[in-house]
């Protein structure tokens, strides 16, 4: 992987805000060679597969985003600005199947930042070729935006360059409610059954029985919430115990051991979202960590879980400057097929993220858009 920065100013804070607070924009650029977006893709479909297996999710078409742990084993600097990094994958943190944010945000940068737009990729046309391919040039399609942070101030950038590719309709649940067989609906936000979710009960309902009048990106699952992190358990495969690491349900059974070891874990709801509620056992003190886990146990018996900290990799840009990032590839997915889109590069300042330990942009996180691909 290259790097390449555009300016002496490694983050701007002054393009893009979400409501009102201000998003540290990487003004830079991420390579990734072929052989590197070939060993993603196939590590992707590896994890795929087993969760689609391990969720007896029958059918799921629709817009995914893996997030990745990656770790750096060599870093160089090639020019005054380009830095080359040898990288690997050696975590997942989630697939999120619900709307990943990434495509709205990143046409959102283009607009504050038009020269990257001639050189990053645009989500929404590979997305709408990856459409058209899986049906046909003909379609309609209702676009039913959610309630995040993110779609509500960057949706609009996103809706408006679908609509260059798409037959694309933006409506409200009641709109979309009135659903024909002869039209597609993409809901463009969280929607979990036992979890946080971006509409009302109702239009969930209504997702749900959509089955047999008509299709649905990234519809609500039948049968259990697809992408939950209960799925990445280890079990007795070595190579998928390798990116789950060593995480476990916050249980009964669990208590002493995720008592004993804090500073090695992170609390996480199960069907969680946006970095809420997550908790770093190195954040708080032992006996807070133990009351913290007996009430969390006391409140959702099975709806928290303990996984492995990973760190993320720090760069040094220059002796004043430190960065560290994560990485996210996109994939359109029809069931246990996955087409590459593009992938998805997170940054944010050394000193902040030791302060967080997370990385997100609804948190007023870095932003460095979408990586070029070198063929």
């Amino acid at each position: 992987m290259k790097i390449e920065l555009l300016s002496n100013e490694i983050f701007n804070f002054n393009c893009l805000s979400l409501e009102n607070k201000p998003i540290g924009i990487f003004q830079g650029l991420f390579f990734i060679s072929k052989e590197e977006r070939e060993h993603v893709i196939q590590i992707a479909n590896m994890i795929w597969r087993k969760i689609l297996k391990k969720s007896r999710v029958k059918n799921f078409l629709g817009y995914i985003r893996f997030d990745f742990v990656p770790k750096v084993n060599e870093i160089s600097k090639i020019g005054k600005r380009i830095f080359e990094i040898d990288f690997e994958i050696v975590g997942i943190y989630e697939v999120n199947v619900h709307s990943p944010e990434c495509a709205c945000a990143i046409t959102a940068l283009h607009k504050a930042i038009p020269k990257l737009k001639m050189l990053q990729p645009n989500p929404a046309y590979l997305i709408s070729k990856a459409i058209k391919k899986t049906f046909n040039d003909t379609i309609t399609i209702i676009f039913v935006p959610g309630k995040g942070t993110v779609k509500k101030c960057f949706s609009y950038y996103f809706y408006d360059e679908l609509s260059k590719f798409l037959d694309i309709r933006w409506m409200s649940e009641e709109e979309a409610m009135k659903f024909s067989k002869s039209e597609i609906l993409w809901r463009w936000g969280d929607a979990r059954i036992n979890g946080p979710s971006e509409y009302s009960p109702k239009f969930l309902r209504f997702l749900l029985e959509l089955e047999s009048k008509g299709i649905v990106f990234n519809t609500v699952p039948i049968y259990e919430d697809l992408g939950n992190k209960i799925y990445l358990m280890p079990d007795d495969d070595k190579e998928w115990n390798k990116l789950v690491g060593k995480n476990f349900l916050l249980n009964l059974e669990n208590l002493e051991i995720a008592i004993k070891n804090r500073e090695k874990l992170v609390l996480k709801p199960l069907t969680g979202s946006s970095g809420n509620e997550i908790i770093f056992g190195i954040n708080v003190s032992q006996d807070q960590w133990e009351k913290i886990l007996k009430e969390k146990l006391r409140l959702g018996y099975g709806l928290y879980g303990l996984f492995e900290a990973r760190w993320l990799p720090s760069i040094e840009i220059d002796e004043k400057n430190k960065i560290v990032f994560d990485f996210n590839s996109t994939f359109w997915a029809v069931n246990e097929k996955l087409d590459y889109l593009y992938s998805v590069i997170r940054v944010d300042e050394l000193k902040r993220y030791n302060k967080r330990l997370v990385i997100n942009v609804t948190q007023g996180g870095g932003f460095a858009g979408a990586c070029c691909e070198e063929e």
